[in-house]
């Protein structure tokens, strides 16, 4: 058995409780992501993962804070969608 997650999708991120499973869930959904957006995906690697402060992911993105704060919440909404998607019963694993 292992430990229980808790990964919330705020605005100050790196709060963990996390499952090895769930960790390759997450990893997965992050990969779905890419595809969609790779962009995306480097906002969410750089705020989530490494905790990075929205003008620190811009400035290594070399974009604008604003797009970055866009891009941030395009990328919770779009991991959110996916994961009650995933949840659903209708929804094949």
């Amino acid at each position: 058995m292992g430990s229980a997650i808790a990964c919330h999708w705020t605005r100050r991120c790196c709060r963990w409780n996390i499952l090895s499973d769930q960790l390759v869930a997450i990893d997965m959904q992050l990969k779905r992501l890419e595809q969609f957006d790779p962009r995306l995906a480097r906002v969410v690697e750089y705020r989530f993962f490494s905790g990075m402060s929205i003008e620190e992911t811009a400035h290594v993105l070399e974009s604008s804070p604003a797009t970055v704060k866009r891009d941030w919440s395009l990328a919770r909404a779009w991991l959110h969608r996916e994961a009650r998607r995933r949840r659903s019963p209708s929804h094949p694993s």
